[in-house]
């Protein structure tokens, strides 16, 4: 064995018992990303034997172990869902899959999982959070229709109570683009299986204006020490330009429309101030939709 594979052996095994579990374009890659850089906390893994045998296999956070139905949750077997000691100091390992606080029944399964379970969850604006799924999914192997064609078909409310059958993860990744941005919903649902206290939820701009407190807040929820040295900010893999046809003001009163009542829930649930999110502000009439619908159209180029 060479000295980078003796370097790599796993020490032991540590139970998952915390977990970033939303939302999805809220910074959760970089959260995670920072967090296992910090020495008391340990990586997950890929299941994958035969790999971890010859080379180990970083996770690239998202271990989808809650939101995986081919599970047999009458029975769930957890052995495949831990941390590896790779240094004797790790006493800490995390989960970090922001399905988890929108997929039917993932936080009850957590719930019996582990009770005590503490959890992580940053909310960005429902229309900007939408934008930014729409912008990844652009690039994929299956493109996402225009956004006006996308927020239309991608709105099936009753996906936050069951999956459809026969849908796989990455169909309802697709299918759940405008309702994950119901969060007021989805509390309503993690709340009832876990208390406010085990939670720790942060509003995506305030990590954008300081991400030092921001991570200073889930160390300290996660009961390690604050780092001495912050890591830096990785790159935004979401991408910045695109061609078709860009979202009008009349798409954005209509996502508005959707998301209002909803906001008055979530900011009652969750004690976040979300009055400077432009959906808020359209809401109220502080801000008109066609500024943030110029804002995403300057993300388009046109087709060559």
């Amino acid at each position: 064995m060479s000295g980078e594979q003796e370097r790599a052996r796993e020490l032991g095994r540590i139970p998952i018992t915390a977990s970033i579990v939303g939302v999805q374009k809220a910074a959760t890659s970089t959260m995670h990303a920072m967090l296992v850089r910090h020495r008391l906390v340990a990586p997950t893994f890929q299941n994958d034997p035969a790999r971890q045998e010859r080379n180990w296999h970083f996770a690239n956070k998202e271990l989808h172990f809650f939101d995986d139905e081919e599970r047999d949750w009458s029975a769930p077997d957890y052995s495949h869902y831990y941390g590896s000691r790779m240094q004797e100091q790790q006493t800490i390992a995390v989960d970090a899959t922001p399905s988890y606080v929108m997929w039917p029944g993932a936080l009850a399964r957590m719930r019996a999982y582990n009770p005590d379970m503490l959890l992580v969850a940053s909310f960005r604006d429902p229309i900007e959070r939408a934008f930014s799924q729409w912008s990844m999914g652009r690039g994929q192997r299956n493109p996402y229709p225009e956004f006006r064609d996308a927020i239309e078909q991608f709105d099936d409310e009753s996906m936050l109570d069951h999956v459809p059958p026969g849908a796989g993860r990455w169909s309802v990744h697709r299918r759940s683009m405008v309702i994950r941005g119901l969060y007021g919903a989805q509390l309503v649902r993690g709340l009832a299986q876990f208390p406010r206290e085990q939670w720790l939820m942060l509003n995506f701009s305030e990590w954008v204006r300081d991400y030092t407190a921001a991570l200073d807040a889930i160390t300290d929820h996660l009961g390690l020490h604050r780092f001495r040295r912050y890591p830096p900010l990785g790159h935004n893999p979401t991408p910045e330009e695109h061609t078709g046809v860009p979202p009008t003001a009349d798409d954005i009163e209509r996502l508005v429309a959707r998301y209002a009542d909803d906001l008055t829930l979530f900011e009652q649930l969750s004690g976040l101030d979300v009055s400077s999110w432009p959906t808020r502000r359209i809401a109220t009439g502080s801000m008109p939709a066609e500024e943030l619908a110029d804002k995403f159209a300057r993300r388009f180029v046109p087709s060559s």
